[in-house]
C-alpha cells in the first residue's frame, strides 16, 4: 500500500471511504463540547455589544440568546445524527451562527467597524473542525453571498461591507490552508496506521497473510463453514528441495521463488480464498466453499503453473510444490 499521497483523491476507493470515517469518528469525538465555548462566547459577545452601544444592544440581545441556545441544544441533538452527516451539520451551524452575528453587529452603532474581526473568527474555528475544504469553502462563500445583500439592505456603509468583505475573504484563505494542512496530517497518520497494520498481517516477503492472521481466520472461517453447513478444504503447499535452491543460487534467488510461487497461489485460486505463508517455504489455503473435487482441480492448475515459473537470470531453476488437501465432512463436520 503506497504511503506517499497526501490527497484523499489519490487514495483507492475504499481507503478513501475509511479515511472519511475516521474524520467523522474525531470530528463527533472531538467537537461536541466546544459547542458549549461557542454558545458562551456568543452571549458573552453582548457584553461588547452594551459596551459599543448601549441602545443598539438592546435589539441585538435577543439574537444573541437565540444563536447561544442553538450552540447549547446542538450539544444534545447533534451526537444523534449518524457521523457522515457531521460535517454538513457543523457547516450548517458555524454559518448560522455567523450571519446572526454578522446580522446583529450591524444593528450596533460602528458595529461592522470594530466588530469585522469577531465576526469573521468563525471562518478560523471552523477550520480547525474536520470538515472537508471543499465544504468550508462552500460554508464561507454562503455566508458572504447572504451577508453582503443582508447588510446592504439594512443600510450599512458601503466601506465598511467592503471592508468586512476583505477580512472574510483573508480569513477564508486563512481558513482554507489550515483545513487542507490538518486534512494532510490526518491522512498521513491514517496511511502511517493502515501500513502497520498491513505489515501486522502479511508477510513482508510475498504480501500474503502471515501465520498469525492465518491461524487467526482459519477457525473463524472453520465455524463459519459448520453454522452454515458449507465444505471446506484447507490445502497445504511445500516448495520442494527449497533449501537446495538456496544452497546452489543464493537466498536472493529463493526470495524471487517464494514470491513467483505466492503469484502462483493469488492467479490460481480464488479472490476469497485465505491464502497465507507460514513458514520458510510452506504456504496455506483455505478453500471456504469449495469441495475436495474443486481442491483437485484447483491444486492441478497450481502445479502446473509453478513447473512453468522461470526465473530472471536463473533459467536452470526449476520449481515444484507438493500439496496436501484436508477437506471438512460436511455430514460429520469433522
Amino acid at each position: 500500500m503506497p504511503f506517499t499521497p497526501v490527497q484523499p483523491r489519490t487514495l483507492g476507493p475504499e481507503l478513501r471511504e475509511r479515511f472519511a470515517r475516521r474524520r467523522n469518528r474525531v470530528l463527533a469525538r472531538a467537537s461536541r463540547s466546544n459547542l458549549g465555548l461557542l454558545g458562551t462566547g456568543i452571549l458573552g459577545f453582548w457584553c461588547w455589544d452594551w459596551w459599543l452601544d448601549p441602545v443598539g444592544a438592546q435589539q441585538t440581545w435577543p439574537l444573541r440568546l437565540l444563536l447561544a441556545g442553538l450552540c447549547f441544544s446542538a450539544i444534545l441533538w447533534i451526537r444523534r445524527l449518524p457521523e457522515s452527516s457531521l460535517p454538513l451539520t457543523y457547516g450548517v451551524l458555524f454559518a448560522t451562527c455567523m450571519l446572526g452575528v454578522g446580522y446583529g453587529t450591524s444593528l450596533l452603532d460602528g458595529g461592522l467597524v470594530h466588530g469585522t474581526a469577531g465576526v469573521v473568527v468563525f471562518l478560523a474555528v471552523l477550520a480547525l473542525y474536520s470538515i472537508p475544504p471543499k465544504l468550508y469553502l462552500l460554508t464561507s462563500g454562503i455566508v458572504l453571498a447572504l451577508l453582503a445583500p443582508l447588510l446592504h439592505w439594512h443600510g450599512v456603509d458601503p466601506r465598511e461591507l467592503f471592508n468586512y468583505a476583505v477580512y472574510h475573504a483573508l480569513f477564508t484563505w486563512i481558513g482554507t490552508t489550515a483545513a487542507l494542512m490538518l486534512m494532510r496530517q490526518q491522512l498521513k497518520v491514517f496511511l502511517l496506521e493502515q501500513r502497520h497494520a498491513e505489515d501486522a498481517r502479511t508477510d513482508p516477503l510475498t504480501g500474503l497473510y502471515n501465520r498469525r492472521l492465518v491461524y487467526e481466520l482459519g477457525p473463524r472461517q472453520l465455524d463459519l463453514a459448520r453454522r452454515q453447513d458449507l465444505p471446506l478444504v484447507a490445502m497445504l503447499i511445500d516448495i520442494d528441495h527449497f533449501k537446495r535452491v538456496n544452497d546452489q543460487y543464493g537466498h536472493d534467488t529463493g526470495d524471487r521463488a517464494l514470491q513467483a510461487v505466492a503469484t502462483c497461489l493469488r492467479e490460481t485460486l480464488r479472490g476469497s480464498d485465505t491464502i497465507g505463508r507460514i513458514g520458510g517455504e510452506e504456504f496455506v489455503a483455505i478453500l471456504f466453499d469449495a469441495t475436495l473435487d474443486d481442491a483437485r482441480r484447483a491444486g492441478e492448475r497450481l502445479l502446473a503453473a509453478v513447473r512453468a515459473i522461470r526465473l530472471d537470470g536463473q533459467p536452470t531453476v526449476a520449481l515444484s510444490v507438493s500439496l496436501g488437501l484436508a477437506a471438512m465432512d460436511v455430514q460429520t463436520q469433522q
